[in-house]
């Protein structure tokens, strides 16, 4: 997971508060417009060559069978 906020230690809270075991990553440098362009939150799934193969800006309810089942295709 990327945290962009600029509290950093609060994306760290929110994981462990909800028992998330994730990493966290902060950018060092500039994220090409064709994966982030500003939108908070944007969510990337990469397969596991790297291609991305979703990409969608905003919430959005990452626990639906469709999704899950996109996932475990991967």
């Amino acid at each position: 997971m990327i945290n962009e906020d600029d509290d950093g230690a609060a994306g760290r809270n929110f994981l462990d508060k909800k028992h998330y075991i994730t990493p966290l990553f902060k950018i060092r440098s500039t994220v090409p417009p064709t994966l982030y362009n500003g939108t908070l939150p944007t969510t990337l799934v990469l397969d596991k060559s790297g291609k991305v193969v979703f990409r969608h800006e905003g919430f959005a309810n990452y626990a639906s069978k469709d999704f899950i089942s996109q996932i475990n295709t991967l």
